[in-house]
């Protein structure tokens, strides 16, 4: 089973562009505190290529790799190394993509089996459904989508005979401005006067 310190070294030698940033991160913390913290920083890394790499071909060349290495390390990895890359690394850029930073299907097309299981475990647990994770599954099988968000409720009007509740008003003094000579800058040490 893989260690944290044997599991970023396969990290690094498949995103050797990550180093220098991952290498100011454990100078902040003088060593590797534990698998989430150094997850997080490889999926920070992956979500920036999603984001900022146009082209589609190049996407998937930089991609895949990375995506085949999270799926040996959840099958080969100390239980807290897998839930590191199951929680920090799948779970955040699947959160990410749910938000609209990137595009979940392209994020569902690169996922090997026990990442992919994780990500519908996901859904299963929060009652939704990621685009693209789902396909080709039997729909008995996939969770309900959820509903569609319902529009707000119309502000509701005083009813008949009532006026709508006056807005306070703030205190006179704070509406005052300092006059020169009477604030707390024009005194001096102790509190006296300057003339």
């Amino acid at each position: 089973m893989l260690n944290l310190k044997e599991s970023m070294r396969l990290v690094l030698e498949c995103c050797p562009d990550l180093r220098p940033r991952y290498e100011a991160f454990l100078a902040d913390l003088g060593s590797h505190v534990n698998p989430c913290g150094d997850m997080s920083e490889w999926m920070r890394y992956v979500a920036n290529i999603f984001e900022r790499e146009v082209n589609a071909a190049v996407r998937a060349q930089r991609l895949r790799p990375i995506f085949e290495l999270a799926e040996r390390l959840m099958r080969e990895s100390e239980p807290a190394v897998r839930d590191g890359v199951a929680t920090c690394f799948l779970e955040s850029l699947q959160n990410w993509a749910a938000h609209g930073s990137f595009d979940p299907r392209e994020f569902s097309s690169f996922l090997g089996e026990e990442s992919r299981d994780f990500c519908r475990g996901m859904d299963e647990f929060f009652g939704v459904q990621t685009p693209g994770l789902w396909d080709g599954v039997d729909p008995d099988k996939a969770p309900a989508p959820p509903p569609p968000p319902q529009p707000a409720a119309p502000a509701k009007a005083p009813g008949p005979g009532k006026r709508p509740r006056p807005r306070k008003k703030t205190p006179k003094a704070a509406n005052r401005r300092p006059q020169p000579g009477k604030s707390g800058r024009s005194r001096g040490k102790g509190g006296k006067r300057r003339r």
